[in-house]
C-alpha cells in the first residue's frame, strides 16, 4: 500500500475521499474490480450470442458489478468465482467485435481493423505492440508510490497532438514489439509482483488497444495465477528496468490467494462499451 500519511497529502479530506478505493486495492484489502467482474457468471457463450444481446446483458449486469464493489468497499465481502463465461468474457467478445467495425475512439472509424485490408486514424490493424512497460517513477505522487506506476506504453495513436512528449512512439506504428493478450497479461503480472501499486495502460492512446487489454484482464482474471517461462521471456524483451528488482511476491498482488490490480485512472469500462464511445477518464496519455 502506499502510506499515504508518508505521502504528506493523507489527510486532505478531498483527496482521500477520491482514492480511498484506490487505496484499498493497492493494499490488496478489498479485490479490484476486474476480480469481481470475474466473479458475475453469463449463463451463455458470448461467442455465440448477437451482439445486440451481449450489449443488453452488459447494460443489466453492470448495476450487480456496482453492487458487488459497493459491498467489498464496506467491508461486507464479495464472492470471488472464477468460472467461465463470466462478465469479463462477455466485455472481451464485445471489444473483439468492435474491432470489426471500430468504433473505440470518438473518430469513429468504422474500418475493419480484424481483417487489416483498410486502416484508420490510428494506423493500426488488429495486433498491438508496446514500445516498453517498467516502473515509472515520473508520474504524479498518488500513482507512482514508493516503487513506481507499473506503466505499459503502447505504440500508435488516435491524436495528433503537437506536443506529445512521447512523438517518438505514438507517431510510430512500427515502434516496439507485438503483443498478444497473454503476453500483455504477463507483463501486468510482472509488474505488479515487483511491487508496482498499480498498472497503468499509457501510450499514445491505451484506447486504441481496448481488445488486447480487455482479454489480458480476463486471462489475469481467470487464467493466469502464475506465467510459464515462455510467457514472462517474451515480456522482458522490452522491458525498460531491470527484469527483477526482487523477488516476485504474492503478497504484493494478491487478495485471498487470487492475483490482485489497479489503475490509476478509475476509467469505466464497462459502460463505455454499452455507449459505444469512450468517457474522458478511460484517456490517458504519457
Amino acid at each position: 500500500m502506499i502510506p499515504a500519511d508518508a505521502l504528506g497529502i493523507g489527510d486532505d479530506p478531498n483527496w482521500r475521499r477520491r482514492f480511498d478505493w484506490y487505496l484499498v486495492v493497492a493494499d490488496n484489502r478489498i479485490p479490484a474490480k476486474f476480480r469481481l467482474a470475474a466473479s458475475i457468471p453469463i449463463d451463455f457463450e458470448p461467442a455465440a450470442a448477437p451482439t445486440a444481446d451481449l450489449r443488453k446483458h452488459l447494460a443489466a449486469v453492470t448495476t450487480t458489478h456496482g453492487d458487488f464493489c459497493r459491498s467489498a468497499f464496506d467491508g461486507k465481502g464479495a464472492p470471488l468465482a472464477t468460472g467461465e463465461p463470466s462478465l469479463l468474457s462477455l466485455i472481451s467478445e464485445l471489444a473483439r467485435r468492435s474491432l470489426e467495425a471500430c468504433d473505440f475512439c470518438a473518430w469513429d472509424c468504422g474500418v475493419d481493423r480484424a481483417a487489416e485490408t483498410k486502416f484508420g486514424t490510428c494506423k493500426l490493424g488488429n495486433a498491438s505492440r508496446v514500445s516498453t512497460f517498467f516502473h515509472h517513477q515520473g508520474e504524479e505522487l498518488i500513482y507512482r508510490g514508493r516503487l513506481g506506476s507499473g506503466t505499459i506504453f503502447f505504440t500508435s495513436c488516435n491524436m495528433r497532438c503537437v506536443f506529445c512528449q512521447n512523438g517518438d512512439i505514438s507517431t510510430d506504428k512500427d515502434n516496439g514489439q507485438p503483443v498478444d493478450a497473454r503476453t500483455l497479461a504477463a507483463m501486468a503480472w510482472m509488474l505488479r509482483r515487483e511491487g508496482c501499486h498499480n498498472i497503468n495502460w499509457v501510450g499514445g492512446d491505451p484506447t486504441i488497444h481496448l481488445h488486447t487489454i480487455l482479454e489480458a484482464i480476463r486471462i489475469l482474471g481467470h487464467e493466469m495465477d502464475q506465467p510459464d517461462r515462455s510467457d514472462l521471456a517474451e515480456a522482458v524483451r522490452v522491458k525498460a528496468d531491470p527484469v527483477h528488482r526482487g523477488p516476485h511476491d504474492s503478497t504484493l498482488s494478491s487478495h485471498r490467494g487470487q492475483f490482485n490490480g489497479n489503475r490509476p485512472a478509475n476509467a469505466p469500462f464497462l459502460m463505455m462499451l454499452v455507449q459505444r464511445r469512450p468517457m474522458a477518464g478511460v484517456r490517458r496519455c504519457g
